[in-house]
Order: structure tokens, then C-alpha cells, then sequence
């Protein structure tokens, strides 16, 4: 049995510090403090406007804590703005430095140092993903030090109350990359049609599964097991190649015929926010696959969309569901993220499913 949480490590301490004891001269581990959201349901939490909580496993030394809160605006290779070169800047919503001291919010430790209690200047954002960094150095009483940036990653539950106007096309197509992350890593590529209540938020879609355009010409020629990708330049790849950014839709087609296409069909809502973007979320759906067969309970998907000058909606946000089965067997529970972008009547590909009447 493994017990990996701060909490369960914190439970634990008592036993492990007298393991020395026990054992003679045999050391015991010492691991540097490891940390958690606390409340964390399937990847998000419900209330924005509430304290957000880090639960560390261990009582910290609260000078080594220096922590972001930011959007989780990932690159190709999956890293931050501020982890590549040149460094770019992060969207923060709250900092607390190693000084003590705080900008866009106040923060504070309570529980013997165990955990530490933040109170952004504004509500976070519903939508998009978020993370909070933990920057190198954190260090426990005893002088175990973190190496490493630690990325805990996060977003907030969109309750559907379709009762006010938003500003989403009444009827877009959509190209969207889920990459999950929990109970297994995988991508799932999807085109969306919506259809939108302008003066409700209130949405239907449906949502089909996106392969690889193996007709595709213009690279060097390709082995049996390889086709040709155009974006995001001419190259011969495995049919299964992942998409690095939802630029790549030029490259796929919707596959709705089973074993390997699926479709489904969701209703939600989509919300105009205060800073112009628009919050997006479905009630839960099952999504299931036959080959492999891979089925997704009660799934989530919420994100927030904003409109660029070039008239494309591109959003960012989570996927969350109550279980993910494997050959019928429970895997636990689904997280993720999500990127989407919208896709003009002149570029969609021919054969999306349309979604039902709302």
C-alpha cells in the first residue's frame, strides 16, 4: 500500500520517525515536503470566490515558500511562458514570495504550518485551467529542501444557470484537444458543432471524434505503418501522433463509425464573464469507445473562450469524470485539460455531425 498524499504522509510521521528505533542504526528517508490542493474533486473545485488551500505534508518553514497562482497556458512541449527562452510572462492571479510578502491577495499559515490559506484580490477564473507553482527551495523544519518547480494543477466546477445572454456564435464548429492526464495519459481530438440560445447561454453539441487525414500528400514518401502530416510541417508520423496545438485541425476529419469513432451529444451553458471572455461548460455525459475500449463516466468539459482580432474563439480549460473504465474495469478517476479553437464554415472539414435541435 502506498500512501503518497501530504496528509496520509503527515499521519504517517509519527510511525516513520520511530522506524530508527525500531530498526537500530538503519536510517529512514527524509523527503522534502510535498503539497496538495485541498478539496480537489476530480481536478476542480466549486467556489471561486472561496480561500484557495496548499496542504503540505509536512510543517514548512514559511520563508522558503515562494508560490504563483497563474493560468496553466501551456506550449507544444508543455511548459510555461516563463520556462522557456525567451522567459514570456505568466497570467498571475496571486504571488506570495519568499520575503512574505503577498501581491494580488493576502495569504496566511495556519495548522502548525501545514497549510497555507489564500485569498486572491478577485475571484479566480472559471474556465480555464489554472496551476499553482511551487518554486525550488521550499524546505521542512528539518532542512529538506525541494530541487525542483512543482506544478499542481487545478480549476473550478461551472454551474449551469443558462439564464443570461452571451456573446458565443449561435451556431460554430470547433476543434478541441483534450489531453488527459489522469488515471493514464492520452490525447482525444474532437470537432464540436454548437448550437446556441443567444438570449439564454443555453447550448447543444455535439461532439465527434477526430482522426488523423491519412489521404494527406506533400511530404517524403511515408512508410506502411507512417502517414503524412501537414502541420505543423510536411512529416511523415505514426497515425497516432498527438496534435502539439489545436492549429493542427487542417490535418484531421471527423470519425463518427465505430470500433474507433465515437460521437456524443452534450447540453450546456455558455456565460459571458466580466473581463469579455465566455465561460463554457457541459452537464455530464458518458463517452464511451470501442476500440480500445475505453469509457468515460460523467464527464466534464469547461472552458473559457475569448475571441482574437482574427474572429477566432480560442478557449482553454478542464476535463473532469467520475471514473474512467478499461475493458470494463474501473481505472479511477479522469483529468485533463482542454484547448479548442474555432474552425470557419470555408475550413471545417465535410461530414461533421450536426448537433440535435435545441
Amino acid at each position: 500500500m502506498v500512501f503518497s498524499t501530504p496528509r496520509a504522509r503527515r499521519l504517517l510521521a509519527p510511525f516513520v520517525l520511530s522506524a530508527p528505533l525500531a530498526l537500530g542504526a538503519c536510517a529512514v528517508f527524509d523527503p522534502p515536503p510535498d503539497a496538495e490542493i485541498e478539496g480537489l474533486v476530480e481536478g476542480a473545485l466549486s467556489d471561486p470566490t472561496a480561500q484557495l488551500v496548499i496542504d503540505f505534508s509536512e510543517p514548512v518553514k514559511p520563508e522558503t515558500v515562494h508560490l504563483t497562482v497563474a493560468r496553466q497556458d501551456l506550449d507544444s512541449e508543455g511548459n510555461l511562458a516563463d520556462e522557456v527562452t525567451p522567459k514570456g510572462e505568466l497570467t498571475r492571479y496571486f504571488e506570495r514570495f519568499s520575503s512574505g510578502l503577498d501581491d494580488l491577495g493576502t495569504s496566511a499559515f495556519t495548522d502548525d504550518d501545514t497549510k497555507l490559506r489564500i485569498l486572491p484580490s478577485a475571484a479566480l477564473p472559471i474556465g480555464p485551467r489554472l496551476v499553482v507553482l511551487l518554486e525550488p527551495g521550499l524546505s521542512d523544519r528539518e532542512g529538506n529542501v525541494t530541487a525542483t518547480r512543482r506544478h499542481l494543477g487545478f480549476g473550478y466546477r461551472f454551474e449551469l444557470n443558462c439564464d443570461a445572454p452571451s456573446a458565443l456564435p449561435p451556431e460554430s464548429t470547433y476543434f478541441l484537444l483534450v489531453d488527459v492526464d489522469k488515471p493514464f495519459g492520452v490525447q482525444i481530438k474532437l470537432f464540436a458543432k454548437l448550437a446556441v440560445d443567444p438570449s439564454t447561454g443555453r447550448l447543444v453539441g455535439r461532439f465527434t471524434n477526430a482522426s488523423r487525414n491519412k489521404t494527406l500528400t506533400g511530404c517524403p514518401p511515408c512508410s506502411d505503418t507512417q502517414i503524412c502530416r501537414l502541420h505543423p510541417a510536411p512529416e511523415c508520423v505514426a497515425p497516432s501522433e498527438r496534435a502539439a496545438t489545436v492549429e493542427e485541425f487542417p490535418d484531421f476529419l471527423p470519425n463518427d463509425l465505430p470500433p474507433t469513432g465515437f460521437s456524443f451529444v452534450a447540453e450546456g451553458c455558455a456565460v459571458d464573464q466580466p473581463d469579455g471572455s465566455v465561460a463554457f461548460s457541459i452537464a455530464p455525459v458518458d463517452v464511451s469507445v470501442q476500440e480500445p475500449p475505453v469509457t468515460l463516466r460523467n464527464t466534464v468539459l469547461t472552458a473559457a473562450f475569448t475571441q482574437g482580432d482574427d474572429g477566432v474563439w480560442r478557449g482553454t480549460g478542464t476535463l473532469s469524470a467520475n471514473d474512467v473504465l478499461l475493458n470494463g474495469n474501473s481505472s479511477g478517476a479522469g483529468e485533463g485539460s482542454v484547448a479548442a479553437r474555432s474552425i470557419s464554415a470555408e475550413e471545417e472539414p465535410p461530414g461533421i455531425p450536426e448537433p440535435p435541435a435545441p
